[in-house]
């Protein structure tokens, strides 16, 4: 494990904040990833430790997904609720929801890593704003040790320097 982790949301603007982020100084090799949701599956096929979703019956869908894309399967899979048969992680669950992409925020800073940033997952789109109240309920927890790379969580958080 990694000291830093990048939590990916599946919002259009996920690859323009991966670039961003990782397209400057910052080597990738450097950080471990952690996918969130169904739509994530296929669209980073580097390397992922983890994986984390409200909603865990799709996990299976997501492996299917994410094999078909070649990307690895050796991940670990975490949500707030268990489903028999799978392997998962579960951690409490808090409200106000702040949507997979808080679980995922949640389970990186639960882990130990020292840095998070947030990419593709701005948060400020009408079905998505809903979630805003569960980052500012969970601010203090997480101001520390968490940036982000667009929208609402940037500008709550700030973005990432290179320390």
């Amino acid at each position: 494990m990694k000291d830093r982790l990048v939590v990916m949301g599946s919002a259009p603007c996920l690859e323009t904040d991966m670039i961003r982020l990782l397209g400057g100084a910052m080597d990738v090799a450097d950080w471990d990833f952690l996918a969130v949701g169904l739509d994530c599956a296929d669209r980073y096929l580097g390397r992922i430790e983890h994986a984390a979703s409200y909603h865990p019956k799709e996990f299976p869908q997501f492996r299917e997904r994410r094999a078909k894309a070649g990307g690895n399967l050796d991940y670990r899979q975490h949500s707030h609720g268990a489903v028999s048969g799978l392997e998962i992680r579960v951690w409490p669950y808090f409200s106000p929801s702040g949507s997979s992409t808080m679980l995922g925020v949640e389970v990186g800073l639960g882990l130990g890593y020292a840095k998070i940033v947030v990419c593709g997952a701005p948060l400020d789109e009408k079905g998505y704003r809903r979630f805003q109240e569960g980052w500012k309920v969970r601010l203090p927890a997480i101001k520390d040790k968490t940036r982000a790379m667009s929208g609402f969580p940037r500008e709550l958080l700030g973005e990432p320097t290179k320390e």
